[in-house]
């Protein structure tokens, strides 16, 4: 019989040169045996075979009268697999061949710039099978750091992220405001793993929380280019992101030894663009569409009014009702 601890599991580990380490936290349930009732609530979200994906049905054809157009002349990006080259050699446990959806669908991939060097690095998710899931076993992921040349190496094991999981859905974002990005990750068998980046000492960053005002409230499809220290690095803000997950919707940026952004293009959604010089590193920056940096309280909402003494009801039948 499966035991399973109840109390915080809380550990440190150092990890690569720059004292980078990650905390990582599981809770769990103390002192109580792995019922039979918990491997059935595993093998009920299996039961239905991956066979039954099988592929997808037959679109209806076109309503009478609708117009077609073919696009013609236009180039196709040619793609090469380079994964052997890259150096990632981690695979997933589970595997389209497997006989369960549980088992078959991939857990994910997170792609974050964890030691602040302005270069994406990855991060693996994974779940157990079916099998490994009676047995009370669990899956670990992996992480790759980015060598900037192409290929990335394996730091699973020095960053601490040694525990196992039944990983199902994984956000990335500033949990504690220090300018680390850590990770959560959905498990399926237990509560939430929770990965804290302790980051490395001497890196910095910038961050930016963006509003729309002709765009949409949240600057969802906002672009952003940050210029800095020689290097250029844009991302987007995304809605949504991994299974039942949301990513922080404000966009990081590793900066290295830079201490000072050149420039920063904020391209809208609404086809206006911002462009912003000379901010410093090191802080959450608050930009408002049209208006360019300003205090955070104009690009959040507005805490709700103190509700107002209670109306009261006066019946009709009564003297001052009819008086009315």
């Amino acid at each position: 019989m499966c035991q399973v601890a109840l109390v915080d599991h809380f550990t440190e580990f150092l990890a690569l040169p720059g004292n980078l380490h990650f905390a990582e936290t599981n809770l769990a349930l103390k002192g109580l045996s792995r019922q039979p009732a918990q491997i059935l609530l595993i093998l009920l979200l299996a039961a239905r075979p991956a066979c039954a994906q099988g592929g997808h049905p037959t679109p209806p054809p076109p309503p009478p009268g609708a117009k077609s157009v073919k696009c013609t002349g236009r180039p196709i990006p040619q793609l090469e697999d380079i994964t052997a080259k890259t150096g990632i050699t981690f695979k997933h446990t589970s595997d389209p061949a497997k006989r369960y959806i549980v088992e078959s669908m991939s857990r994910g991939v997170v792609l974050f710039d964890y030691d602040r060097d302005g270069w994406l690095d990855i991060y693996f998710t994974n779940a157990p099978s079916v099998e490994m899931a009676i047995k009370c076993q669990k899956a670990r992921g992996a992480l790759y750091h980015n060598n900037r040349d192409g290929t990335f190496t394996d730091v699973t094991a020095k960053s601490g992220l040694t525990s196992s999981c039944f990983a199902m859905g994984r956000a990335v974002g500033d949990l504690f405001n220090d300018g680390n990005v850590d990770v959560v990750i959905g498990d399926i068998d237990g509560a939430p793993m929770i990965l804290k980046n302790h980051g490395v000492p001497g890196r910095h960053w910038i961050s930016f929380e963006l509003a729309g005002t002709k765009s949409n409230r949240l600057a969802i499809g906002a672009r952003v280019k940050v210029i800095a220290g020689g290097m250029t690095q844009t991302d987007e803000i995304h809605s949504g992101g991994s299974y039942l997950s949301q990513n922080d919707l404000r966009l990081h940026f590793g900066l290295g030894a830079a201490t000072k952004v050149e420039r920063v293009e904020i391209r809208w959604l609404s086809g206006k663009m911002d462009t912003l010089t000379g901010l410093s590193a090191d802080q959450f920056h608050y930009i408002l569409e049209g208006s360019g940096v300003v205090p955070a309280g104009r690009i959040r909402p507005n805490p709700p009014a103190k509700a107002g003494p209670s109306a009261q009801i006066v019946p009709a039948s009564s003297p001052s009702a009819r008086q009315k």
